[in-house]
């Protein structure tokens, strides 16, 4: 069901994205992650969105940059702890603990929006979907490689390579509950 704006959240499994909990970040990230979680929260009109929008942050990386010193937080939006892959926020929190450079991609009116709280594709059809997918991608033609023997100025005959022909299996474990906003 859509909602009179004509746009909806829709849960998703996908294998390829992964999110981090701020529970599971170093606790040396713990202070910048808080900093910046904090700030999108009460500077959420800024961003157009409500607190309800900003209330759910997830967590997807910390690190410091080693020239800086600086904690650079990326974080997404999410509902009921639910990441929306395409609401990404980012923020850098300096070695004295401002916020700076808060980029951010926020949904607005996040709970009217979302259609179902169950997935529209279970994991194994979504692994099986993106395989077919992979399977039906025309590869180029391999370039020949020159090889060159022992002696001087002596070539030998160009050696085709080919494309690992290997068995790929999905990996199951991979896959994660998101919602994807479709306008």
């Amino acid at each position: 069901m859509r909602n009179r704006y004509g746009t909806a959240l829709l849960p998703l499994l996908l294998g390829v994205f992964m999110t981090l909990p701020a529970q599971a970040q170093d606790d040396a990230h713990a202070p910048a992650i808080s900093a910046v979680t904090s700030y999108f929260q009460s500077a959420s009109a800024r961003f157009g969105t409500n607190s309800a929008d900003v209330s759910d942050l997830v967590v997807t990386n910390a690190y410091v940059g080693r020239r800086s010193g600086a904690t650079h937080v990326y974080l997404r939006q999410a509902h009921n702890g639910i990441p929306i892959i395409n609401a990404p926020a980012q923020a850098v929190v300096t070695r004295t603990g401002e916020v700076f450079a808060p980029r951010a991609s926020f949904t607005t009116n996040v709970a009217a929006r979302v259609n179902a709280e169950t997935p529209s594709v279970l994991a194994e059809a979504a692994a099986s979907n993106a395989l077919q997918r992979l399977q039906r991608i025309e590869r180029p033609a391999a370039p020949a490689i020159i090889t060159l023997s022992d002696a001087a100025g002596e070539i030998l005959a160009p050696t085709p390579t080919t494309y690992p022909t290997e068995h790929f299996e999905p990996q199951m474990d991979l896959a994660r509950l998101v919602y994807v906003v479709q306008d």
